[in-house]
């Protein structure tokens, strides 16, 4: 009986032993990736990155030149952030950004509930302590010269807690996105 008993002993060290470590693995695996993801980078963004933009508005990723310009803020824990991307696209037509159904909106033609919304976005690198300053200008992206693709709005009440949108303008070849959720 006493034989069993060292051997259940041993065998109960060596399973907190291998459960301690595999716990530690993982605590340090877990807070690493917090970590890596928790810090603002600025012009990090490689195309690959900011694919997915483009492809949802319809555009497409193989027309990216290149990142301008990147702004990823650090996540909260309930995943509030701020993303901004200055991309420059190979081509962009007029023509093909009316012709979609709908889907984009000329900026000063923006309803007024969606022009509310927008408006902060614009706002919203001048008012931090860390101004990011090629992001278009409110009276910019609700001009003539801009086109608005609203991927998603979430509003809580009247008020938008969470959007993620895209201006481009064909003149410059230039496309920004904002993704901000509070």
């Amino acid at each position: 009986m006493k034989t069993f008993l060292k051997i259940l002993k041993y065998l109960f060290l060596v399973w907190g032993v291998f459960t301690f470590g595999i716990a530690l693995l993982l605590g340090v695996f877990f807070f690493s990736g917090f970590y890596k993801k928790n810090v603002t980078q600025i012009n990090k963004a490689s195309p690959r990155d900011v694919a997915e933009a483009l492809n949802v508005c319809g555009l497409g990723a193989k027309r990216i030149q290149q990142v301008v310009h990147s702004y990823e803020s650090y996540r909260s824990f309930g995943g509030d952030h701020v993303d901004a991307y200055a991309i420059l696209l190979s081509h962009v037509d007029e023509s093909e950004l009316t012709s979609r159904n709908g889907n984009w909106i000329v900026g000063d033609y923006t309803p007024h509930l969606l022009a509310d919304t927008i408006k902060p976005v614009g706002a919203y690198f001048v008012s931090t302590s860390n101004p990011i300053n090629w992001f278009p200008k409110n009276e910019d992206l609700l001009s003539e010269n801009y086109y608005i693709y609203i991927w998603t709005i979430t509003m809580r009440g009247n008020h938008a807690n969470a959007a993620q949108i895209i201006f481009v303008t064909p003149e410059t070849k230039m496309l920004y996105y904002f993704s901000v959720k509070t």
